[in-house]
C-alpha cells in the first residue's frame, strides 16, 4: 500500500510517502509518482492512475 504523510510544493515538489522523501517522476513501492498536490499525490501502477489523499 502507499501512504502519503506530507507534501512540499514549490519549484521542486517533494512528498513524504511511506517514510521516504520522493519527487515527481520517481517510483516507490511499485507506484510511479505522477504529481504532488497540496493534499495528496497522484500515482500510477500498471496503467491505473490513483489519487491518494493524506489522512
Amino acid at each position: 500500500s502507499i501512504r502519503p504523510q506530507s507534501t512540499m510544493l514549490g519549484a521542486s515538489p517533494r512528498a513524504m510517502v511511506n517514510g521516504t522523501l520522493v519527487a515527481e517522476g520517481e517510483s516507490i513501492g511499485g507506484f510511479h509518482l505522477l504529481k504532488i498536490e497540496a493534499h495528496g499525490i497522484v500515482v500510477e501502477q500498471q496503467g491505473v492512475v490513483l489519487e491518494v489523499s493524506m489522512r
